[in-house]
């Protein structure tokens, strides 16, 4: 996976968070992820 990618895939993400309003640390933790498979 491109790094790019995987920032757009965090961008998407992120929004998707603030649209349905999750709790933060769970998305944190998702985006945490999301960047240390996408090296």
């Amino acid at each position: 996976m491109s790094a790019s990618a995987g920032r757009y895939l965090m961008f998407l993400m992120f929004r998707f968070s603030v649209i349905h309003g999750f709790s933060g640390s769970s998305w944190i933790s998702g985006s945490a992820w999301v960047r240390s498979w996408s090296l």
